[in-house]
């Protein structure tokens, strides 16, 4: 099991190699690696993994950064590689999020082309959606049993966070404001929207969670609605990163370097669990962790759970399942898992 710390209002406590916490409530949260894979030498070994999903039979897909994919068992066995690099019909640019359908299929959102790449369950490309708008620096997206879906992120031509799209590509809505940029440059205004959104999940009602990257929120929209009900807000765990998003530095060779700090602290996962409990994961600049917070419907904190792992959080299902990453602090190597997390 990975190790676990449970974070008290003075600090976190060390659990050893325990994969159980005890909350203040009484409950217990736990988090356990089922498999791990580095990829396929048969297929595809990862050079970076930028992203994964369910599919509706069970089977998780993972996408690369060399622009393809990988077919995982519920077991963890590699079964087929999906695509590659290219402009074709199949073929991806930058592969990222990857969603079910509601027709029994599987959607991906690819970045680089700005589209939606629609496949049944066997692998086999069915269609491309083109986008109107390039959503900067995306955080997450999810499907309605209606075939809509909304990715959050902001986008050059217009001000708001979250944008809802048919499944042939035609902007429903656009709404939840982008931050306000600290100045009047172009710098500032590209950097509000680099920032901009938040993870999002669906739950069985059909309600939208949104957790806010920066600073600490977690909302929920009805079906239709853009006005939000606050679930829980912390603001001394996660702070606006705007006004500090790029650092100066000088390299090797003297010269003076803007970075963007892409990796900032901010909320990376939401989700609901079957009994209603909702999640939310938290990523660190400077901490080689995941926080894992649990929260009751009604907003109240369960547990904060540390784990001794980076994961980044990338689809998860109501009981528990989740499907996660993490950069080997000592190799370098990206590594995909699928983690079993509960509370009980």
């Amino acid at each position: 099991m990975v190790q676990l710390r449970l974070a008290f209002a003075l600090g976190i406590t060390s659990l050893g190699g325990a994969g159980w916490v005890s909350g203040a409530s009484g409950q217990t949260a736990g988090l356990q690696e089922l498999w791990c894979s580095k990829g396929s030498p048969a297929f595809l070994e990862f050079t970076a993994v930028m992203g994964a999903g369910f599919a509706p039979d069970g089977r998780v897909w993972v996408s690369d950064s060399q622009g393809s994919l990988l077919v995982y068992s519920e077991t963890g066995s590699v079964e087929r590689e999906i695509g590659r690099k290219g402009e074709g019909p199949g073929e991806f640019d930058a592969p990222r999020f990857i969603r079910a359908t509601p027709e029994g299929g599987v959607v991906v959102f690819d970045l680089g082309r700005r589209s939606l790449e629609y496949f049944d369950t066997a692998g086999n490309f069915e269609r491309r959606v083109l986008l109107p708008s390039t959503v900067l620096n995306p955080k997450g997206m999810v499907v309605f049993p209606n075939g809509d879906v909304v990715v959050s992120g902001g986008v050059p031509t217009d001000e708001a966070s979250l944008h809802q799209y048919t499944s042939d590509g035609r902007e429903v809505r656009a709404w939840w404001p982008d931050p306000e940029p600290v100045g009047h440059s172009r710098s500032d205004f590209y950097n509000a929207r680099y920032v901009a959104g938040g993870p999002i999940a669906r739950t069985r009602s059909g309600d939208l969670l949104y957790s806010v990257s920066a600073p600490h929120a977690i909302y929920r929209f009805s079906i239709g609605d853009t006005v939000p009900i606050l679930i829980a807000s912390d603001p001394n765990l996660l702070v606006s990163v705007l006004d500090d998003f790029e650092r100066t530095f000088v390299n090797d060779a003297g010269e003076r370097v803007i970075q963007p700090r892409w990796f900032f602290d901010q909320s990376r996962a939401v989700f609901e669990l079957g009994h209603g409990t909702i999640i939310n994961t938290v990523t660190f600049e400077d901490r080689p962790v995941t926080m894992f917070e649990a929260y009751t419907v009604e907003g109240r904190l369960i547990s904060r759970t540390e784990s001794d792992r980076p994961y980044w959080v990338w689809d998860a299902l109501p009981s528990g399942r989740v499907a996660a990453s993490y950069q080997d602090q000592d190799t370098g190597e990206h590594v995909f898992c699928l983690i079993q997390y509960s509370v009980r």
